[in-house]
């Protein structure tokens, strides 16, 4: 069982790496078989190395990228976490065709579990056609 103070800073440590972009730092905050998993990616991203992958393409697609928490719940070993999250598209989003330079801002939860002080699992949920239009990507 973790303490609210720790899931706190395990959570503030990986939030503020996120929003510098600092990949080195996100895959610390990850256990070494930490997974994200969002409505916008098929598969869960497993593993720092894949985790590496992710994050280093998302930010060359996302150069500002930001989440902005409007609060969050703790239970046990799981935080979650809602808000936004925003940027503004490169040429691509994650090899997705857009709109270059558009602006998008979309609510997002985020579940977040830990086990000793490192996340295990990140899962996003927001939705993709929200992000899609603002963007300039055409729903399949």
């Amino acid at each position: 069982m973790t303490t609210d103070a720790a899931l706190r800073a395990a959570l503030r440590n990986y939030a503020e790496a996120k929003n510098r972009h600092d990949v080195e730092a996100i895959l610390t905050a990850y256990s070494p078989d930490g997974r994200y998993q969002d409505p916008g990616v098929r598969q869960p991203i497993i593993g720092r190395p894949q985790l590496r992958t992710f994050y280093t393409a998302f930010f060359e697609s996302v150069p500002d990228y930001r989440g902005e928490f409007d609060g969050m719940a703790f239970g046990e070993d799981t935080v979650v976490v809602w808000g936004r999250m925003t940027g503004t598209t490169h040429t691509d989003l994650l090899g997705l065709p857009v709109r270059p330079g558009s602006r998008f801002e979309v609510p997002v939860t985020f579940v977040c579990t830990f086990r000793g002080g490192q996340l295990i699992s990140d899962v996003g949920y927001f939705d993709t056609r929200i992000l899609h239009r603002q963007v300039g990507r055409q729903n399949r």
